[in-house]
């Protein structure tokens, strides 16, 4: 017996040298910016479904987060937006990375492009979750170019061409890169979108009523002018729509069964979330219900290109104007859309996602 306690003693030792040191490893590779990792950069209206997509890329060893960006038109104001972001990097034990946030109103159509202010009211006090900030903090002054070129001209300089722009939210800190600096984007490989309906209803009115789109995603709605231009643009596109999101929604069991699993302070935090979301409304205690995870999944996909189906069409952003008492405004009941047109720019899209896979991914949050 005293044998047996002595070897798990230092299979224990082990184990935590083992860990330490490839911790230390990974932090090492991310600081010299060793090229197996893969760069990626975050564009996020920190929304509830956004937090999971950042910690999932966050806690990824393979994964170097090169900066985050917060678009003010959408679902979080600017300064709550920043805040936020510093108590995930502080969560997740993340190194300093440079934020920024612009975009705080879209390029067209204020009118009516805004979330509902009940949800930027939640977001901005993070669903009402304490977390700790960390080191003491200032508000980044930086804008989004500022922010923008001291990424990509660094990535430049390391011979770096192969970044990913993760976008989670409206558009319109892209496309207005893309308006003002297109040079930046030029060591950016591809931009995976969180966003559009292509060949299924859009979730406008079943998610706000008030809205009578039946065909427009949420992100391409709030600001579709961005969305034509980023689509219209260069970039190569892999767009994650709500043809994909909605092949892998979970049911109340498998919060069960992350609850039971959680071992970390990063863990803790999204119990919480999905306590605030799922618990809350009730859903929980329907066996039928399910709940979508549209930012998670486009990190997903980041995380594993292979974890869904992709298809190629030529896809467009239906931007629709009219005149009401002589002011030019958008068409709220077409503008939004993304619509498969001859003539549209081609576009990559996930239309199935394997959901274990993908229950896989959001699981390991539970033990960090």
């Amino acid at each position: 017996m005293k044998m047996n306690r002595k070897f798990f003693y230092c299979a224990c030792v082990f184990a935590c040298v083992v860990m330490v040191s490839f911790n230390k490893n990974q932090a090492m590779a991310r600081e010299h910016g060793e090229s197996n990792l893969k760069k990626v950069i975050i564009d996020t209206d920190m929304a509830q479904d956004d937090l999971i997509a950042i910690l999932m890329a966050l806690i990824r060893p393979d994964i170097d987060i090169l900066g985050i960006s917060v678009v003010g038109s959408g679902e979080i104001d600017c300064g709550p937006g920043l805040l936020n972001v510093k108590k995930l990097l502080n969560l997740a034990s993340y190194k300093h990375i440079p934020t920024a946030c612009g975009g705080e109103k879209p390029l067209f159509g204020e009118n009516n492009q805004h979330f509902p202010q009940i949800w930027k009211t939640q977001m901005n006090s993070l669903l009402g979750i304490p977390l700790p900030i960390g080191k003491p903090w200032k508000s980044p002054t930086a804008n989004i170019d500022e922010l923008y070129t001291h990424i990509l001209n660094k990535e430049v300089l390391n011979n770096h061409d192969d970044i990913t722009i993760l976008a989670l939210g409206p558009l319109t800190n892209i496309a207005t890169l893309i308006d003002t600096k297109p040079e930046l984007l030029q060591p950016v490989s591809q931009i995976v979108i969180m966003g559009g309906a292509v060949r299924v209803p859009g979730n406008m009115d079943s998610l706000d009523p008030s809205r009578s789109h039946h065909n427009a995603e949420f992100n391409i709605y709030m600001d579709p002018l961005a969305a034509q231009k980023v689509f219209r643009s260069p970039l190569k596109k892999v767009l994650v729509p709500l043809d994909a999101t909605n092949t892998a929604k979970v049911s109340p069991q498998f919060f069960s069964d992350f609850k039971s699993q959680v071992s970390g302070p990063v863990g803790t935090f999204v119990n919480a979330v999905f306590q605030k979301v799922v618990y809350n409304s009730g859903k929980h205690n329907d066996d039928q219900a399910k709940e979508y995870f549209w930012d998670a999944i486009a990190a997903a996909v980041v995380i594993d290109p292979e974890i869904g189906s992709l298809e190629t069409s030529s896809i467009d952003v239906v931007v629709d104007y009219e005149t009401v008492d002589g002011k030019t405004q958008l068409v709220q009941s077409t503008s939004g859309r993304t619509l498969e047109t001859p003539t549209g720019p081609i576009v990559s899209f996930y239309d199935h996602i394997d959901v274990d896979k993908f229950k896989q991914l959001v699981t390991e949050l539970a033990r960090n």
